[in-house]
């Protein structure tokens, strides 16, 4: 559904995909990111706890791709609340420029 830009239609897919237990951290972690960007997408409040446990967990962990992701999603929450200091504080990624 993500692919035919129908994010609130894979929200529900999303989160019943987390609840496999079969799942490796990375599939786990790359599942969190999408459902992150389609809370995102689709304007929804939770959107922004995730993103939070997100960037720490990513940052902590090195996953640098999705870490960068996890700030443009939180910069883009930011700037459809317009919190513009605050989706400022997000872009450029801090310590990388």
């Amino acid at each position: 559904l993500v692919a035919q830009w129908d994010y609130s239609g894979s929200i529900s897919y999303l989160k019943d995909y987390l609840e496999f237990q079969r799942l490796t951290p990375y599939q786990q972690l790359t599942g969190r990111v999408n459902l992150a960007a389609a809370l995102v997408h689709d304007r929804r409040p939770e959107a922004g706890i995730l993103l939070k446990e997100l960037r720490q967990q990513t940052q902590s962990q090195r996953y640098w791709l999705f870490y960068g992701n996890t700030l443009e999603l939180s910069a883009q929450q930011a700037i459809q609340e317009r919190r513009w200091k605050e989706a400022e504080h997000f872009l450029p990624i801090p310590g990388f420029l």
